[in-house]
């Protein structure tokens, strides 16, 4: 072989490595099949925070057990080859550990069309909540670009009403979520029932500060179809990330505890920030970085189940479920494990809610979107 061309063939076998490197997780195969999933046993779940550098350069994470264990992972557990059943035995629990919830099923149906969006106006939606107050209604927004105005619509698609926030200026509206006001009494179901809007959305990474925006659920019972609603009580929470911009499309807020967590948007993980829940005129809080969880693409959305044991992550592929060994503590490396798989692609999916423990539902972007109802396996 001629000397000169040694060089060239070694960086061609280098730049094809690379390519199949990058591309694997997009064509690796379904886990349970189209549709369907149960525990990803082929990707690790999530990196620890401790050993990872500032930014996006996160350490090469250790995978999960076949089976779902209600403790959590050594971190210096490595299982390699092909996944096979009880292959890793679960991790003997510490005394001071708590039982994980118990599992139903981690298995679900086929994504079932309920109807489409009928009205205009919402044609890029980009965050959904299910309500409390309101049954059968679901919340929603549009993307950038749009006014700070959240729309209410049925499992049909057929608009309810519209809500405008008063002297609110949305520059990108990214996700929607229920939750409690930490101050006041209550639960969700009863008084305590809240809205949180996230104006996150940074694609040029250029925002020194983002927020949310906190109000109090609507009633609708009394008001017209169809008709306005004007909120001026609203209360902001601003905040920035520590060193590092990014972008993110994905709100969560725990409905016992109401910590906020925010889902970055960044290719085959997200990085998991929180916020606490609290307004204080004039201050920026600094987001807390938890830890990162490996994705099938980006994140687009989030929202956890009514009893916060369980929450989902909506990225435009694919929709995978979690569950948290502990339901009270907040998110964490060792506190969270993978459950779910679920394939399903639409034109751009960037909302999904729990509307039940059991049952999502979920829309995409564009003018009459189809909304889908996806239920778990009982």
């Amino acid at each position: 072989m001629n000397s000169n061309s040694k060089p060239f063939i070694i960086s061609a076998i280098l730049f094809i490595g690379l390519l199949l490197w990058i591309f694997q997780p997009w064509v690796s195969p379904d886990v349970g099949g189209p549709h369907v999933g149960g525990p990803d046993v082929e990707r690790p779940v999530a990196t620890d925070p401790e050993k990872t550098n500032e930014g996006e350069t996160e350490a090469t994470p250790k995978p999960l057990p076949t089976k779902v264990s209600s403790t959590p992972l050594k971190t210096n557990e490595v299982q390699s080859g092909q996944a096979k059943e009880n292959q890793t035995p679960p991790v003997k629990a510490k005394e001071n550990n708590p039982p994980a919830p118990p599992i139903t099923s981690t298995t679900w149906k086929r994504p079932k069309n309920i109807g489409s969006l009928k009205f205009s106006a919402l044609d890029e939606c980009s965050g959904l909540a299910a309500s409390q107050k309101n049954p059968g209604i679901l919340w929603a927004h549009n993307d950038s670009g749009s006014s700070a105005t959240v729309y209410a619509f049925d499992h049909s698609g057929s608009v309810r009403a519209k809500v405008l926030l008063q002297g609110v200026t949305a520059k990108d509206f990214e996700d929607i979520a229920l939750g409690p006001h930490p101050k006041k009494k209550g639960t969700l179901k009863t008084e305590n029932s809240y809205l949180y809007i996230a104006d996150v959305g940074d694609n040029q990474k250029i925002r020194p500060q983002l927020s949310l925006y906190r109000f109090k659920e609507p009633e609708l019972k009394g008001v017209k179809k169809g008709a306005t609603v004007v909120i001026s009580k609203i209360e902001k929470i601003d905040f920035k990330y520590p060193n590092i911009k990014f972008d993110c499309e994905a709100l969560a807020v725990h409905p016992q505890t109401g910590m906020i967590y925010l889902f970055n948007k960044f290719p085959f993980r997200t990085t998991v920030f929180s916020l606490k829940n609290s307004t204080e005129k004039g201050k920026v809080q600094t987001a807390k970085k938890l830890f990162a969880i490996n994705t099938p693409d980006l994140v687009t959305s989030a929202d956890f189940s009514p009893d916060g044991t369980r929450f989902v992550l909506r990225t435009y592929y694919k929709i995978e479920e979690y569950i948290t060994i502990d339901p009270k503590a907040p998110l964490s490396f060792k506190n969270v494990r993978r459950i779910a798989s679920i394939s399903h692609r639409e034109q751009q999916g960037e909302a999904i809610c729990y509307t039940g423990p059991h049952t999502l539902i979920t829309v995409s972007e564009g003018a009459g979107s189809t909304l889908y109802k996806i239920e778990r396996e009982r």
